[in-house]
């Protein structure tokens, strides 16, 4: 086991980057572990009066005296030896993307087939969808699978597991994103689901089974989901909007790209959460090639020096 998961493991539940950048983080700790073992013979009021102590490290310093090590080894121990993967920031395996956005998970907690986290599309939506959002978000989702695309959802009722089985039906990946913890599937009626998608995708969290979850957590996950991914669809989304329009909101923080499923004309609940979605920059949908265009036009552009792209914008 790595030395430094245990360490690693606490101060990402303690929520230290809440607000931050992973930067400063990984240019201030070479080794955490290294750190931390420093501070066991060092007096606590030593370390708050050295000058020499980047105001990075202070907070977790603070943290230092809260935290049980035996309980988190051995939990971390535990889990590994059941088959979940810890992955540190530093690890090569960790998704890059994600390295980029504000509060990013320290460590993350991944169960399943290794895939890589390079061509991710999130699909999200209500959980109660018509018939029309039903249809649409599973075939969608298996069309941008057999491209190649990895769908990534949140296990939920409704869109989620019609997005996943989507993926699946066509023995495509997807990844489900957990509010709670690795073993803490929700809603239970998604267990065989979480299982079918270990066996080519991949179930994972952020946070450590010694953490307990709480409501606001199936917000929080939500600027995971569309961290990893290229983009985020919008199958329906009701006129109170709920989870789905935080999920959007952090998309666009994010400078993701967002669609919508144009909805049919007799659904007025969904019409009201369309037309929320396009006030926030959402662009409309009305099949997976509207998103396919979407990224082979982003791709051309992201190849072009600086003056090509500033002349296309102008």
């Amino acid at each position: 086991m790595d030395d430094e998961l245990d360490y690693l493991a606490f101060i990402n539940d303690q929520g230290y980057l809440k607000g931050r950048k992973l930067t400063p983080f990984i240019s201030h700790l070479k080794s955490i572990g290294d750190f931390f073992n420093s501070l066991k013979n060092t007096n606590e009021i030593a370390l708050n009066n050295d000058k020499n102590i980047p105001k990075e490290l202070v907070p977790i310093i603070e943290l230092y005296s809260k935290m049980d090590f035996e309980k988190y080894r051995s939990e971390i121990e535990r889990l590994i030896a059941s088959g979940v993967d810890i992955i540190p920031f530093y690890s090569n395996n960790y998704p890059i993307k994600l390295k980029d956005i504000t509060n990013p998970p320290i460590v993350i907690y991944y169960k399943g087939k290794w895939i890589d986290f390079d061509k991710c599309i999130a699909i999200v939506g209500t959980r109660n969808l018509s018939h029309h959002g039903h249809k649409n978000a599973r075939a969608i989702s298996s069309a941008l699978a057999k491209k190649g695309y990895t769908i990534v959802s949140g296990l939920a009722r409704g869109t989620d597991t019609e997005a996943h089985c989507g993926a699946l039906d066509v023995s495509g990946k997807t990844i489900a994103v957990l509010a709670g913890h690795i073993e803490d599937i929700f809603p239970r009626e998604n267990e065989k689901l979480a299982n079918d998608i270990q066996k080519s995708g991949a179930i994972i969290s952020e946070i450590s089974t010694m953490k307990q979850v709480h409501k606001g957590r199936f917000i929080e996950r939500n600027r995971l989901i569309s961290g990893i991914s290229e983009c985020l669809i919008v199958i329906e989304m009701n006129g109170r909007g709920g989870g789905t329009l935080q999920q959007v909101n952090w998309a666009i923080k994010q400078g993701k790209a967002v669609f919508i499923l144009k909805p049919l004309e007799r659904d007025n609940d969904a019409i009201q959460g369309f037309m929320e979605c396009i006030k926030l920059g959402a662009m409309p949908l009305e099949s997976d090639k509207d998103v396919l265009n979407y990224l082979k036009t982003r791709s051309r552009f992201l190849t072009l020096d600086h003056f090509q792209q500033r002349n296309l914008l102008e």
